[in-house]
């Protein structure tokens, strides 16, 4: 598989037939790009960083200067935060998984099951909790932040979850902005435009 930034291109591995023992190390290769280019032509990737086990989901930050690698442990997931320009991991946690998640240039919020948010620094690995409260005292079922979205100047993060609502936050000071209107069934999805 591979999610592409504007002039990088990061290749995860890709076993066709067989999935790789969790404790077996892959790599994450980077390979630049070139509009209008044939890959053939482009140089050979080069090795980012190993990893243990299957990588599960690759985020670049949106100014395109770290990769957020995800990967599924027995108890969640554990982050693996790369400086792009340096080539050299400078992050690692573990976090719970798997969940809804965004990243914005610093932070990474993750929904949880309980209705709440969990915000990590990826500077630092350190947690945040954000009480975000998607719980509904009608049904236990009916708990969970099911969505999770930053604003393009990644100050604002926006959670929905099966109480059917839509919340924003500061994320920097952590309180509560305001909540959409409409009453929706479960939020499982949510996006901003590029303008905000």
């Amino acid at each position: 598989g591979s999610i592409l930034s504007r002039d990088l291109g990061i290749f995860g591995p890709m076993v066709v037939g067989s999935r790789v023992p969790d404790d077996q190390e892959r790599s994450v290769l980077l390979r630049p790009l070139k509009t209008g280019a044939l890959v053939s032509a482009l140089p050979a990737p080069k090795e980012l960083a190993r990893q243990p086990g299957n990588c599960k989901r690759l985020l670049f930050t949106p100014d395109g200067k770290r990769l957020v690698a995800l990967n599924q442990v027995k108890d969640g997931l554990l982050v693996i935060v790369l400086d792009l320009a340096r080539g050299k991991e400078t992050t690692r946690f573990k976090a719970p998984g798997p969940r809804p998640m965004a990243v914005s240039d610093t932070t990474v919020a993750i929904g949880l099951e309980g209705g709440g948010t969990s915000l990590w620094d990826l500077a630092t690995g350190k947690e945040r909790k954000l009480d975000t409260d998607h719980v509904t005292k009608a049904s236990s079922e009916n708990t969970g932040t099911h969505a999770v979205a930053f604003a393009p100047d990644g100050k604002t993060l926006i959670t929905g979850g099966r109480d059917g609502l839509v919340k924003l936050w500061d994320v920097a000071s952590g309180r509560h902005r305001r909540t959409l209107e409409q009453q929706y069934t479960w939020v499982v999805a949510l996006a901003w435009s590029r303008d905000g």
